[in-house]
């Protein structure tokens, strides 16, 4: 069982779960680190904690990309809202998103609401390091003196929702020799492919596509 807790050092705890969810590859990314690559298999027990750990929401995520399939008893998370949007996020705002879920005080829109918010902290978290590190931004800074404004998540929302497009124009782009590489276990590679590498070639992307590649951690495991 993976836990995360409600606390500062959000980014660091997701890069943790991060490197157990996924494999390194040789994917030379935009800011010259290198991509991770999604795991296939079953679904990954996982547990949101409020930062006393009393409270505690659990998840079931899909390893192959990353998806949450289950909070709390809802089994059907299905995509977020119209008005996700308009989210923002604070330690008092996930930490009452995680108490009313478990508690089961809230319902109906409301309750989707809440669940979009800690899908959106965990599962996009995931995926865009850089999300990541807002968010413990955020956890950080909403207790500071003079009350600092819960941070809204709406200029991450067109990037996220491109971010199976961009997984695909990434894996599209590889010759085939780097492909076959890049889905191996790092255990199963020998040879020539422990030490195959190269650079995403960024040329055929634009837009919010290009966003999403340039700024994605981890890269959901193609179909096929």
């Amino acid at each position: 069982m993976h836990e995360l807790v409600i606390r500062p050092d959000w980014a660091l705890q997701i890069s943790q779960l991060r490197s157990r969810l996924t494999e390194d590859t040789n994917l030379i990314s935009w800011g010259n680190t290198f991509y991770r690559c999604c795991h296939s298999g079953p679904p990954v027990p996982l547990l949101v904690a409020t930062s006393d750990r009393r409270v505690a929401l659990p998840l079931r995520l899909r390893p192959s990309d990353l998806y949450i399939t289950q909070i709390g008893s809802v089994t059907d998370m299905g995509r977020y809202g119209s008005l996700t949007g308009e989210l923002s996020v604070s330690a008092p705002k996930l930490e009452h998103a995680v108490r009313s879920l478990t508690g089961g005080t809230v319902h109906g829109d409301k309750a989707f609401e809440l669940r979009s918010l800690v899908v959106f902290c965990v599962a996009e978290a995931l995926r865009f390091d850089s999300l990541a590190h807002d968010i413990g931004f955020a956890l950080r800074t909403s207790g500071v003196a003079g009350g600092a404004k819960a941070m809204p998540l709406s200029r991450w929302w067109p990037t996220v929702h491109a971010w199976g497009q961009a997984c695909d124009a990434i894996w599209s782009g590889l010759d085939g020799d780097l492909r076959r590489a890049s889905l191996l276990p790092q255990t199963s590679r020998t040879g020539a492919d422990r030490t195959r590498s190269g650079r995403v070639a960024y040329e055929g992307m634009s837009g919010v596509v290009l966003e999403a590649a340039k700024h994605a951690a981890a890269l959901k495991r193609p179909a096929a």
